[in-house]
């Protein structure tokens, strides 16, 4: 299968589209590719991209850190929060970690979980510990969350 040459001036479509998602305007995307980023990291961008289009597992795809909660190796858990840019896995982080929760999408949401999650029955999954964080500072305040604070 013959892969059609791409136009080496325009910045790939998963880089534009990753752009997008972060909620920039097409213009500035562009305004960005072209004004912004470095001559290295275009070259890189652009081999990672022609890499991932020929089934290759590729290590330079523009990731964003996601924040994770692990529960350290101690005589009793202690929950530690982490930000990570790859999914952590037995592999990687197994030292570290006996398990590991998340990803969670705000600071707070993963503060709550690791201050207050263990032996919480209204805490058993992510979704739970965004709800209380999403409740806002008043309603922390007054059911005894402070610390995340």
């Amino acid at each position: 299968m013959k892969i059609p040459m791409r136009n080496p001036n325009r910045p790939p479509k998963a880089w534009f589209d990753s752009c997008r998602k972060s909620g920039k305007s097409p213009r500035l995307c562009g305004w960005i590719w072209y004004r912004r980023v470095k001559p290295s990291t275009k070259k890189k961008i652009i081999a990672s991209v022609e890499t991932s289009r020929r089934g290759v597992s590729n290590p330079l795809v523009i990731k964003s850190l996601k924040i994770y909660v692990g529960a350290q190796y101690d005589e009793n858990i202690t929950y530690q929060v982490f930000k990570s840019y790859h999914e952590p896995t037995q592999r990687s982080h197994g030292k570290i970690y006996r398990y590991v929760i998340g990803p969670f999408r705000t600071m707070r949401a993963a503060k709550i979980m690791a201050l207050y999650g263990r032996n919480n029955p209204h805490l058993q999954c992510v979704a739970d510990a965004e709800f209380m964080a999403a409740k806002g500072t008043e309603w922390l305040n007054a059911h005894g969350f402070q610390a995340v604070l």
